[in-house]
């Protein structure tokens, strides 16, 4: 047997207490509200590719 523990066999994990799980799940919930630009930027960027994709192959394309 090794003289080190492995960190992949390792059945010890460390995670973030309660409220801190808490106040990060509600960061993630607010993010689109508190970096709208972000929001706006990423939403213009998947209409531009959908209504792309949409014309390529929708449902009057030969391909």
């Amino acid at each position: 047997m090794s003289d080190y523990t492995d960190a992949k066999n390792s059945s010890c994990a460390v995670y973030p207490s309660f409220p801190t799980c808490k106040w990060l799940t509600l960061k993630n919930v607010f993010f689109a509200f508190t970096k709208w630009d972000f929001s706006l930027l990423m939403g213009a960027v998947y209409f531009l590719l959908s209504a792309l994709i949409s014309l390529l192959y929708g449902p009057t394309s030969t391909r």
